[in-house]
């Protein structure tokens, strides 16, 4: 009998290392940001930029002026390329989530629809939908 190995957890934190940084690099990896942005609950965010921020700026603490000036230049690219990734997702969410909306309006789903509560379920064989009592006020 072969063993397998458990099915891998999901992400929620995502670093990138370099000589002199580290950045929070989890919206580029994650197929699904707000659900990641759920899961990263291990520490507070502002906690976690301002303790990356602190590590970055001891890495660096012994480089010249201009190296300084190039990693706050590549960081500040960085940190807004991320910036626009997540508000890319973000409205990508809210584009799926109005979506869904207009589809269940289209169908009359709508929760305080009471029309389409009262008719209860269309489709099915009337069989399945009499055992489960989603038949509406109708016999059919």
């Amino acid at each position: 009998m072969l063993a397998t190995a458990p099915p891998p957890l999901p992400s929620r934190y995502v670093f990138s290392f370099g000589l002199h940084d580290v950045v929070d690099v989890a919206p580029r990896y994650a197929a699904d940001w707000s659900a990641m942005r759920e899961r990263r609950t291990w520490v507070p965010e502002g906690w976690l930029s301002l303790t990356l921020a602190t590590i970055n700026a001891t890495r660096q603490a012994g480089l010249p002026a201009e190296a300084k000036a190039t990693l706050a230049q590549r960081a500040a690219a960085e940190a807004e390329q991320l910036a626009e990734l997540q508000l890319s997702v973000e409205a990508r969410d809210a584009t799926a989530a109005a979506k869904a909306a207009a589809r269940a309006a289209s169908a009359g789903m709508l929760l305080g629809d009471r029309e389409a509560e009262a008719r209860g379920r269309q489709t099915g064989s009337l069989k399945w939908r009499a055992a489960r009592g989603e038949l509406g006020p109708r016999s059919e």
